[in-house]
């Protein structure tokens, strides 16, 4: 399910998985794009890395969120080279896990969340040269020649053996100064993503006024430097005057 959101007022409230948005927030939901899809392993939703339910195809509990701290690569925040190159997997059965969190909240792409420490993509990373691993904010644009979000969504949960065309982004920050006002971005995201996506950029708000970079088609990873579940970033952004947007643009 994707659920849109802007800063502008609304009548009325919806009901967002468990919980109500604030009817400021709520533009409109829409149809489903993606399916939400099982957690192998039983692992519990308060035992998931941002908490929440990510719409992801496997979690476990060597999942984490890739960090300099512990010498994974992950794509810098200023990273200005983008390219797309092809990455082979194949697991064992169609019950083992990628050894990644895939995210639908990038549009038509697929947002890759995090990286196993174990598992098809850290081995397919051990031997692939630097500037083709597959690393965190990483976006999946096309699986076995197909292009749609839900068949990549259905493709990966069906079959053993993929092949993957991977985006690299580009990745900056973006502060936007809301000077009192909203921020003027219309976001979806998946339920329980991680991500937020850019469906427009509102005409007259802070935005729009204040930072031209944003564009739409944009990903939202993170918030003040921290990322977390979608509602994290959304609450971040409403809480602050200024926050400082970490932007995953694929071309």
């Amino acid at each position: 399910m994707w659920s849109w959101m802007c800063c502008a007022p609304e009548p009325g409230e919806m009901e967002l998985l468990e919980g109500k948005v604030p009817e400021e927030e709520v533009c409109s939901v829409l149809p489903a794009l993606t399916k939400e899809l099982g957690v192998p392993g039983g692992a519990s939703q308060q035992e998931k890395p941002c908490g929440g339910i990510f719409a992801q195809l496997d979690w476990r509990e060597d999942m984490i969120k890739p960090s300099r701290d512990d010498g994974t690569r992950v794509s810098d925040a200023s990273t200005t080279s983008q390219q797309t190159f092809t990455v082979e997997l194949t697991r064992p059965d169609v019950g083992a896990p990628w050894g990644a969190t895939f995210d639908s909240s990038a549009g038509g792409m697929i947002h890759i969340a995090a990286v196993s420490l174990s598992g098809p993509v850290t081995e397919y990373n051990k031997t692939a040269p630097d500037d083709c691993c597959v690393l965190q904010d990483d976006c999946v644009v096309d699986i076995d020649g197909h292009g749609d979000a839900q068949e990549m969504i259905n493709l990966l949960r069906e079959r053993t053996s993929v092949t993957l065309r991977v985006s690299r982004p580009h990745i900056f920050r973006q502060t936007v100064q809301k000077a009192g006002g909203s921020l003027g971005l219309a976001l979806r995201h998946a339920v329980g993503g991680s991500a937020l996506f850019v469906g427009e950029v509102i005409w007259g708000g802070a935005t729009c006024a204040n930072a031209a970079d944003v564009a739409t088609g944009d990903l939202i990873v993170a918030v003040n430097g921290r990322r977390g579940s979608a509602e994290d970033l959304l609450s971040a952004i409403r809480a602050c005057d200024a926050p400082v947007l970490t932007i995953a643009r694929v071309a």
